[in-house]
């Protein structure tokens, strides 16, 4: 997760990543060849940079990603209930109804987060349930950088969304290649 990021020991994790890795390609990278390898010149240091690395070596070495296997289910709610807010903006609804992942930063960083995500894929808050939102997504990533650069961000900004399902963040991106609904989860 991107908050355990400053915590990530490369040496540490890099059997169980590599385990990870081995059940999806029926191969892996040699331990030293990834605790030795660079991401923008940079020794890994950051589970987020290993995280793309073996996404490159996946994809180079075949890997076959079942996206299903990387996407959350909706949330179903018997009990919904319909609010209508004094806004025509859905992220708007951030700034009236409490998002648990807000309190680490502030409903103004996921307003205008979401707005980003509104303008350059038409993601339109769905439901919002206290520790989830649900969007649609009307121009969703079209290849992988760009999937990677929004899982990033979904990490960043709600960790449980991977975390409490166990889906790594090179998964999430592969998932949501051409998907056009979107799940974040963050809890207590």
């Amino acid at each position: 997760s991107a908050r355990q990021d400053e915590d990530f020991d490369v040496d540490e994790n890099i059997e169980y990543v590599l385990q990870n890795t081995e059940s999806r390609c029926d191969s892996a990278p040699d331990a030293d060849e990834a605790i030795g390898a660079l991401r923008d010149g940079q020794p890994i240091s950051k589970s987020h940079q290993l995280d793309r690395w073996l996404l490159d070596w996946e994809t180079k070495h075949g890997a076959q990603l079942n996206p299903d296997e990387a996407r959350q289910e909706w949330f179903d709610n018997e009990h919904m209930v319909l609010m209508f807010l004094p806004t025509n903006r859905g992220w708007d609804a951030l700034a009236y109804l409490n998002f648990y992942g807000s309190s680490d930063f502030g409903s103004e960083y996921y307003i205008a987060l979401g707005r980003r995500w509104q303008a350059r894929y038409g993601a339109e808050l769905y439901a919002h349930l206290g520790t989830m939102l649900e969007c649609f997504v009307s121009k969703p990533p079209a290849d992988i950088d760009a999937a990677w650069a929004v899982a990033r961000e979904h990490d960043l900004a709600a960790p449980c969304t991977l975390a409490l399902p166990g889906i790594d963040l090179r998964h999430h991106a592969a998932g949501l290649v051409g998907f056009d609904r979107w799940f974040l989860h963050e809890r207590p």
